[in-house]
């Protein structure tokens, strides 16, 4: 019986760190096109029911992008080596 290493189906976390440049978000084309069409679906129910919420709305989810973007730049920055990782746990 021959033994093999284990190996993912996919491999798309070789993708995502390809000699140190980003190539693969793991986002799909769908995210890309649901995400802001819920953004204008909010903005729209907010427009239709008189809350005056639509520029809080656009400011939250750009925020949102924003603070996420760079948290997993921060994560997978971290997550290159074992001393960013442990400094990663410690600072958490």
């Amino acid at each position: 019986m021959t033994v093999t290493s284990w190996r993912p189906a996919t491999s798309r976390s070789a993708d995502v760190l390809n000699g140190g440049v980003l190539r693969d978000t793991g986002l799909g084309t769908a995210a890309v096109v649901v995400l802001p069409l819920l953004v204008v679906i909010a903005v729209l129910a907010s427009h239709l029911a008189s809350l005056g919420h639509e520029k809080g709305l656009v400011t939250a989810a750009l925020r949102a992008l924003l603070q996420l973007g760079l948290v997993g730049a921060v994560v997978g920055v971290a997550l290159r080596s074992i001393l960013g990782a442990s400094a990663f746990i410690v600072v958490m």
